[in-house]
């Protein structure tokens, strides 16, 4: 166990402490700038808000929270904001390393021995699936974020995202269902509240904690009608309603402050209760394409860590130990510890996987939407290899030490460690964001951002998201009335930023916008083409504001320059 935490936590240190002040860039997902944009403004204004003026509740609350306490605590303490970003690496860095601990402990209850394969969890099973896909689009630049890093390996996790605390928390109630107490009302309180804190890491898991909740009820009425006894129904009771009570508390404190239960971010990316083919689509066209193709391996990305983890959990609940003939419906009630807390997480990965692939566009599904389905593709296959004598040695042979830290090492260098990956959102923070606020010092900026929150971090400028994710419920109701415009004039807002998503213009100092470009914001903002013009445009990234004005006017660009 010891080795296998030492390979995830001690390439990533190396590399942050021996590279530049840009290299905490390449770890964050796009979309972990919403959070850190939230963190400052929850200390700075004293409530959430990305905009700067009205409150949101487009976050996953724990991770939301925690970042926030942890910008708070390192403002106080004087440290810079680059230290907070830092920190907040290392704290989900920290996070995933408690988690292998937590399945190593899983895995060797019963007295299994722990096989030597786990110090290869870093990468893991879906990380060793996945990486022939990365070697056949090898050198493919993905146009808005770059080089793309192996998604599906632990050090992937390690994003600036909920992704590490969902799959701690979920880890933790993995522990406990393999150990069940299920006579204990204090058991049941810890399954109640692990499953509440994996929700709250990932608000979409409760799909996967159903089962958990789901089989502590059922199980408790079968030991009732076996035995006459309650004492089972006092641990599911407390687990449900621990989960239910606090889970309900939350949803109505998000409508009190933000005026929707739900969150604006889940709204704006799923179509439940009406399914959608695009999942099909996005399936059809990854087996068709060629791995060569543009965007294949974008697509691949984002479908496989579906699909992938959904056949991994039917492969486990179709699985008979030799020599039994019980029918397979029957297998759950038989299992016992690791393997009943596997197929209770085998039926959650199937739920999660479903409603993804239906009810989530999948061009929406980013690579961080589905830790703990991926891991436990890893943790199957270990489980099976610890009934397989010759694989299962419980001390590992120097050799298979350096054999795994070769693997490992190599993998993170070669696939992880992408020089390119958010390279541009490090050069707007440490550099371009100056430029550009110098340009506007003294004028009432207010922006629309079509990226995920670098822009409105890096600069500290009031923006509202393009694409809906941290609005607030007036600015979301209006996009589906299509009488946004009115409220972004009404708000002040007439100017349109953009860093990595659809460069706007050809030229560097020129006022022509991209055809592609114009026709997205013609359609959020029903106005003519025309109206547009390029205000300013940097020099050294892709950094673009345009104005939209009420009537078309001539536009002055400026190009921005080097301090």
């Amino acid at each position: 166990m010891a080795a296998a935490v030492a390979l995830f936590l001690l390439p990533m240190a190396f590399d942050l402490i021996l590279s530049s002040r840009a290299a905490p860039f390449r770890y964050f997902a796009a979309d972990a700038f919403y959070y850190h944009t939230v963190a400052r403004n929850i200390v700075e204004l004293g409530f959430p808000t990305f905009d700067q003026s009205f409150a949101t509740n487009g976050f996953h609350p724990l991770w939301q929270l925690t970042l926030a306490a942890l910008y708070a605590l390192v403002e106080g303490a004087g440290g810079s904001e680059m230290f907070y970003l830092y920190a907040s690496l290392a704290l989900g860095a920290l996070a995933i390393a408690g988690s292998i601990g937590l399945l190593a402990s899983t895995l060797t209850l019963g007295g299994r021995p722990l096989p030597p394969s786990f110090s290869l969890i870093a990468v893991g099973a879906y990380g060793c699936l996945a990486l022939p896909a990365w070697l056949l689009a090898y050198g493919y630049l993905n146009p808005h974020e770059g080089a793309l890093p192996l998604y599906g390996t632990l050090f992937s996790y390690a994003n600036g995202m909920e992704s590490a605390f969902a799959l701690f928390w979920h880890a933790v109630l993995l522990r406990l269902i393999a150990d069940p107490r299920w006579r204990s009302w204090g058991f049941g309180l810890a399954i109640g509240t692990c499953a509440l804190l994996t929700t709250l890491s990932r608000l979409d898991h409760a799909l996967l904690v159903a089962p958990v909740l789901g089989y502590a009820v059922v199980h408790a009425e079968r030991e009732r009608r076996r035995t006459g006894d309650r004492a089972a129904w006092s641990a599911a009771l407390c687990a449900c309603g621990v989960f239910a009570s606090l889970l309900g508390a939350y949803l109505v404190i998000n409508y009190l402050y933000a005026g929707s239960a739900m969150p604006i971010s889940g709204s704006a990316k799923s179509t439940f209760p009406r399914p959608h083919l695009g999942g099909v689509r996005w399936l059809f066209g990854l087996v068709s394409r060629s791995p060569l193709a543009p965007g294949w391996l974008d697509s691949f990305c984002r479908v496989a860590q579906l699909v992938v983890p959904a056949l991994f959990a039917l492969a486990w609940l179709a699985h008979r130990p030799a020599g039994t003939t019980r029918r397979h419906i029957q297998r759950l009630w038989l299992d016992e510890g690791t393997d009943l807390a596997l197929s209770l997480t085998a039926f959650g990965v199937l739920l999660l996987s479903a409603y993804d692939f239906s009810f989530v566009p999948t061009g929406a599904i980013g690579p961080w939407y589905t830790p703990v389905s991926v891991v436990f593709v890893s943790v199957v296959v270990l489980r099976l290899v610890q009934d397989i004598p010759a694989l299962s040695e419980p001390r590992a042979t120097g050799w298979q030490l350096v054999l795994c830290a070769l693997l490992c090492v190599t993998v993170f260098i070669s696939l992880h460690r992408r020089e390119s990956y958010h390279r541009e959102f490090a050069d707007l923070y440490l550099h371009d964001a100056a430029r550009m606020l110098k340009h506007y010092r003294g004028q009432r900026v207010k922006l629309v951002e079509a990226d995920d929150g670098i822009v409105a971090f890096s600069t500290g400028l009031p923006c509202i998201s393009y694409f809906g994710f941290t609005d607030d419920i007036e600015s979301a109701r209006a996009r589906r009335s299509g009488a946004w415009l009115s409220l972004l004039r009404k708000r002040g807002i007439d100017r349109w930023v953009t860093l990595a998503y659809a460069p706007p213009c050809r030229a560097r100092a020129s006022t022509h916008c991209d055809a592609k470009f114009v026709q997205g914001i013609e359609q959020v903002f029903g106005i003519e083409h025309s109206n547009f013009s390029v205000e300013y445009r940097s020099e050294h990234t892709r950094l673009t504001v345009v104005s939209f004005a009420e009537q078309p006017q001539p536009a002055a660009v400026s190009v921005g320059h080097s301090q």
